[in-house]
């Protein structure tokens, strides 16, 4: 499962589907279940699991640019791909044996979630209950598993958070989504009242790593890199589609009064030079802190704090760069791109949700400098 070169062709494929679907994936907000079943028959969604556990193997820069990729063509695409590994991922790194094979038992397994709220966990006899409500579960309505996190009722200890992974028939889904943009992930809210869990279907993230991989010594413990690295990625997909297309009206438009082609204009030309420059910075600069540290756990080294907030700061600029490039980009169209049908249009609806994630949060900035400055760990894991 999960060949490179046939997952890269099938989810550029199912990418253009989902752009000459946008309609569709707007109306019904999620995934159409046939576009759904092909990525997940592909591998799209277990991508850096490690081959000998089901998945595709994949290092984090390829899964990073099939993210970019992916997202030029459908951003709710592109944020159901990335963000849709990083939870398989991010258990199979520090879940117990039990749960680990459970989940990679399925072939094309699919999980959601969503750390957005924090339910609580009761113990009940030699199980566990969690109740709770998660807004944002990208793609739950496809899901086989969803997640949500938990601790203690009355508990705010970071060491007793837990991300609860149970079967997605013990959990309802709230269908809420009804935004701006990424009408397409489908991200509803999942909720429960008391769904009974084993006890290694709770996961601390910041658990040590079972597995003896690379992706384990890069993942475990910082596994939130894997979030906000799927934000970067479904950001610059979208802010790259948009200079592609702005690209392309350039080439013919002529707007008034002078009806002077934008072609032959040195500040039209100046404006996408300086676009397709950002863009190459911004994704350069994820690129270099992620290979980083995928090098690092190549050689059996954790990351280092200078590495992951290099990461952190990456992904943070990108998120916010991307948003100024879409921007600018539909400035420079006018009215070209006004239509709602139009890609440009979509793109400056998309790039709007991801901006209020956490991982755009301006004290991102913050706390990566006084990492810097401190040598300590932030009061929080950026990264």
């Amino acid at each position: 499962m999960g060949d490179a070169p046939e997952l890269d062709v099938v989810a550029v494929d199912v990418g253009r589907e989902a752009d000459q679907r946008w309609d569709e994936l707007e109306t019904a907000c999620r995934l159409p279940a046939d576009l759904y079943d092909r990525l997940a028959e592909s591998g799209a969604f277990c991508q850096m699991v490690p081959s000998e556990h089901g998945g595709g193997g994949r290092t984090p820069l390829a899964w990073f640019d099939l993210g970019v990729t992916v997202a030029s063509h459908s951003g709710s695409l592109g944020w159901i791909v990335t963000q849709g590994n990083a939870l398989l991922t991010s258990a199979v790194v520090v879940a117990d044996p039990g749960l680990r094979d459970e989940l990679c038992g399925v072939p094309g397994v699919r999980i959601a979630g969503a750390n957005t709220a924090l339910g609580v966990i009761h113990s009940a006899g030699d199980r566990f209950e969690l109740t709770g409500r998660w807004p944002f579960a990208s793609g739950c309505e496809g899901a086989d598993w969803l997640v949500g996190i938990g601790a203690p009722e009355g508990s705010r200890d970071r060491s007793e958070v837990r991300y609860v992974y149970a079967p997605a028939s013990e959990m309802r889904i709230d269908r809420d989504w009804d935004t701006l943009g990424l009408r397409g992930t489908g991200s509803h809210s999942i909720v429960t009242d008391a769904v009974r869990c084993r006890a290694d279907q709770l996961v601390q993230f910041s658990g040590e790593p079972q597995l003896d991989h690379p992706i384990s010594i890069a993942a475990a413990r910082y596994g939130p890199w894997l979030i906000s690295t799927s934000v970067a990625a479904t950001q610059l997909g979208i802010a790259r589609r948009a200079i592609d297309e702005v690209t392309t009206i350039v080439q013919t438009k002529a707007p008034p009064p002078l009806f002077e082609p934008l072609s032959q204009s040195q500040s039209a030309q100046r404006t996408l030079g300086n676009l397709n420059g950002r863009w190459n910075a911004l994704s350069g600069a994820v690129r270099d802190a992620l290979g980083a540290m995928w090098d690092s756990g190549c050689q059996g080294i954790e990351p280092t704090l200078d590495q992951r907030c290099n990461l952190a700061v990456a992904n943070h600029l990108a998120n916010a760069g991307s948003v100024e490039i879409v921007a600018e980009a539909w400035k420079l169209a006018g009215t070209s791109g006004l239509a709602r049908s139009h890609p440009l249009a979509r793109c400056v609806r998309d790039v709007q949700p991801l901006l209020g994630h956490v991982s755009a949060n301006e004290r991102i900035l913050d706390f990566a400098e006084q990492a810097r400055r401190t040598g300590e760990p932030p009061p929080i894991p950026i990264v």
